[in-house]
């Protein structure tokens, strides 16, 4: 439209340019909105592009409840922000908000329970296989970046004993109160092929 313009560049959380994407104006407007909420009130996943375009998928499922409705206003700020890097993102009935950008590499997830379920624990090893980085938040999202020179682990219980400690730092209560202290934990992949824990302040 006459008058408006390309969103500055970003810069995503590898440090890599991020792709351009559609104007400011373009990305969840008021109709952009409406349509989301009518397909997560009828029980349909949503897909929003950087493009601005929005996906309705045809199956549907249980409609959105007041608090999953709740979580999700909370992250469209950030879900914005996300089409503004260029990510394809989808919003799903439950509140689960998933996120790629363009190659895959860089990936997010979160929904209204902080607590470490199936699909982030599965999400999370798949990472720790591929030699990915992976940062968990106060509130429970999951974000994870992948290298372009990441040395996947080809050994299963090199695998296991990531998983283990991840295991222990969240029976501990070491997750928790780190969570509750507005920092999250970051698995990170060392020079040396070793996997770090560490805590940081994040946002929630």
């Amino acid at each position: 439209m006459a008058g408006e313009t390309k969103t500055p560049r970003r810069v995503l959380p590898d440090g890599t340019p991020a792709p351009d994407a559609a104007p400011d104006s373009t990305l969840l407007d008021h109709d952009d909105l409406a349509q989301l909420y009518q397909a997560l009130r009828s029980g349909h996943a949503v897909g929003l592009g950087a493009n601005g375009h929005v996906y309705v998928h045809q199956e549907a499922g249980t409609a959105i409840d007041a608090p999953s409705q709740a979580f999700v206003e909370g992250k469209l700020a950030e879900v914005k922000n996300l089409l503004h890097m260029g990510f394809a993102v989808e919003v799903h009935p439950d509140g689960t908000i998933n996120a790629n950008n363009p190659d895959g590499r860089i990936q997010y997830r979160s929904d209204p329970n902080p607590a470490l379920g199936d699909e982030e624990r599965a999400t999370t090893r798949a990472a720790i296989v591929a030699g990915g980085n992976v940062g968990i938040r106060p509130d429970g999202t999951v974000e994870i970046v992948t290298p372009l020179n990441a040395q996947r682990r080809p050994y299963a219980d090199d695998v296991d004993r990531v998983m283990t400690e991840l295991d222990h730092q969240i029976s501990s209560g070491n997750l928790a109160n780190a969570a509750n202290s507005g920092a999250g934990l970051v698995i990170s992949v060392k020079e040396n092929g070793d996997t770090a824990f560490a805590y940081h302040d994040q946002p929630k």
